[in-house]
């Protein structure tokens, strides 16, 4: 503080014044200097670990193959062309005739064959709930 409105107005007409005493120490920049190259680094790290993390996040999927595969009607059987795949795409049902009566059928992809589901004779247009 100034001990009056007089120390005050002289501090202002001078312009060498300085308040306080500032001891000038020779490492104060170099000190300075260390904590600015540590707070840039650090700085370009999250910047790194940012874009990798939004990269593994926003990055597409693989596509998923195609898979193919033919519903061929066992011996004595014949397809009525009427199916139904399931959500999960694991299992396909369909409605085959054998002889002059219809049923449904299931077939799931790692099998070879469609395997007639019982209590369905007469049984058409399949759909999977």
């Amino acid at each position: 503080r100034f001990t009056g409105a007089q120390a005050f107005a002289k501090a202002l007409a001078d312009p060498s014044f300085r308040h306080g005493a500032h001891a000038e120490t020779g490492g104060g920049a170099a000190v300075s200097g260390k904590w600015k190259g540590i707070a840039v680094g650090a700085s370009a790290v999250a910047v790194a670990l940012a874009g990798v993390l939004a990269f593994s996040v926003l990055r597409p999927e693989p596509p998923v193959g195609v898979e193919r595969f033919s519903l061929r009607p066992m011996e004595g059987q014949s397809t009525n062309y009427e199916f139904d795949i399931s959500d999960d795409g694991t299992a396909v049902v369909l409605s085959i005739s054998v002889g002059n009566a219809s049923q449904l059928a299931v077939r799931r992809l790692e099998a070879l064959t469609a395997t007639p589901i019982p209590g369905t004779e007469q049984g058409t247009a399949p759909v999977i709930s």
